[in-house]
């Protein structure tokens, strides 16, 4: 029996759809790992605005491989920002992203990492 060119199409639809809703089933504790190794590279400073967090990814092949998986290869700072926007307020694992002003200067956006104990 042959399959129809409709009927594949749809095959492939739902193999997308179930890969897509996979992915944001592992989203949230790839993002948790993220907001973890960024703190970890932080080591405890307190402030930090993104661009300083790109540069730390960039000589810190652990924090740039949590990153990668919480956001894709394509990374920037902005899907970064975006990422801080949706995770900001939650309870990952202990650890609470925080925007502390927003400063839209040359500096960008400055952020926090709260650590409330696991």
């Amino acid at each position: 029996m042959d399959a129809s060119p409709d009927l594949i199409a749809k095959l492939v639809a739902r193999i997308d759809a179930l890969e897509a809703e996979m992915a944001s089933l592992k989203r949230p504790a790839a993002e948790g790992a993220m907001v973890e190794a960024i703190g970890r590279a932080n080591g405890g400073r307190g402030l930090f605005v993104l661009a300083e967090v790109a540069k730390w990814a960039a000589g810190d092949p652990a924090l740039h491989g949590a990153i990668t998986a919480a956001l894709g290869a394509d990374w920037n700072t902005w899907k970064l920002g975006k990422a801080f926007a949706r995770l900001e307020g939650q309870n990952l694992g202990g650890l609470t992203v925080t925007k502390v002003a927003s400063r839209k200067e040359r500096a960008g956006v400055i952020w926090s990492i709260c650590d409330f104990g696991r």
